[in-house]
């Protein structure tokens, strides 16, 4: 396999005007993100037009050929598993990246198991057998070394091939508009606030709060969120959540107060006690519009029977696609029907006609 590593501009600027002329891009990264919110760009692999670059976005200064390349609509850029990949355009070159063709996704809907990974796709679809060595290792640890770069280049040099395999596939079993929707769905602008609602639903759920705390859990979390930003730094390096937890609780008025609360680290005390007594003191607060997130309540009897009925629907439909359930709807979304709440994903996509209709017959009977 031969691959060109890019270190300058000026190499980075020929081989996206290169690549301007594929039709189809095969993309993936490599990326740290330990202690950052946001995640931070190692490696950059692309392949197209039988040809395969690694780009060390570190010393290049002129990002913008790439920007142009992975944002024209005119070429379909073809990834794996690559919500994680988009984040990291999103934040390096300000990009969504459109069309996509996600080979992980494709492989589900193909007979594969809905979380196969590239290298258990490879061998399979080919029988080539890849090096997992250097999964963990540190692609931010400069120099790269050439057992590095062999291993990242990897990861593109078969997606094309994979691409048309799956795609053909697809088309023959009338699935690809399936695909299409729920990329779209999937691959959104709005990640990091999806994120964000995910933290809340689980700080507000760890803890029966009353008004007062929820309100004050929600403000710190809030403040903890833009700080985590604005360093930089993953959530929990800024304070976890349960020492956030326990502060809305006890609501500590003083900094004595705050001392007391059990686990808070020191260097938490003497960066944030401001800031976090402000909040907690600053009855604004209490006018918050707080996300209604329903605490989860188990099915009664009648429900839970109502849900194995549904599930067993489930599971039949999927047998006869040759797909994994949790490609149609997971028990989360069949739980969310039975309580009455809203489920998008089983009425405005193609899950309707192959698996809604039929489970409102089951509620309606």
């Amino acid at each position: 396999m031969e691959y060109q590593f890019i270190t300058s501009s000026e190499e980075l600027a020929e081989a996206c005007h290169f690549f301007l002329s594929c039709k189809l891009l095969a993309v993936d990264t490599e990326f740290k993100r330990e202690t950052t919110y946001f995640p931070k760009p190692c490696l950059i692999q692309l392949a197209g037009g039988k040809r395969i670059v690694c780009i060390d976005p570190f010393n290049i200064e002129d990002l913008q050929p790439l920007r142009d390349l992975l944002c024209s609509e005119k070429i379909l850029k073809i990834l794996h598993a690559g919500r994680q990949d988009i984040e990291v355009f999103h934040q390096l070159l300000d990009c969504s990246l459109t069309p996509i063709f996600d080979t992980q996704i494709a492989a589900g809907f193909a007979g594969y198991s809905s979380q196969i990974g590239y290298s258990a796709l490879v061998n399979s679809l080919f029988g080539i057998e890849l090096d997992k060595s250097l999964t963990r290792t540190d692609w931010e640890k400069r120099p790269l070394s050439t057992e590095q770069l062999d291993y990242a280049a990897a990861d593109v040099e078969h997606l094309e091939e994979i691409y048309n395999i799956l795609r053909a596939q697809l088309i023959e079993t009338s699935r690809l508009e399936w695909l299409q929707e729920d990329i779209e769905a999937i691959f959104h602008d709005n990640i990091y606030q999806e994120s964000q609602d995910k933290v809340w639903s689980k700080m507000c759920h760890s803890a029966k709060l009353d008004q007062s705390q929820r309100a004050t859990l929600y403000a710190l979390n809030h403040w903890r969120e833009n700080e985590a930003k604005t360093r930089d730094r993953a959530r929990q390096f800024v304070i976890s959540n349960e020492i956030l937890t326990k502060i809305a609780i006890q609501r500590p008025q003083d900094l004595n107060q705050l001392t007391l609360t059990d686990g808070i680290p020191q260097p938490v005390i003497n960066r944030y006690s401001s800031d976090i007594l402000n909040i907690i003191n600053d009855d604004a607060n209490t006018m918050l519009n707080i996300p209604d997130v329903q605490p989860y309540e188990r099915l009664n009897p009648e429900q839970s029977t109502l849900l194995k009925k549904m599930k067993s629907e489930v599971n039949a439909v999927a047998a006869e696609l040759n797909i994994e359930n949790s490609m149609l709807c997971n028990k989360k979304t069949l739980e969310n029907l039975i309580r009455n709440e809203s489920s998008t994903k089983l009425f405005d996509s193609w899950r309707y006609a192959i698996i809604g209709k039929r489970l409102q017959t089951i509620m309606n009977n």
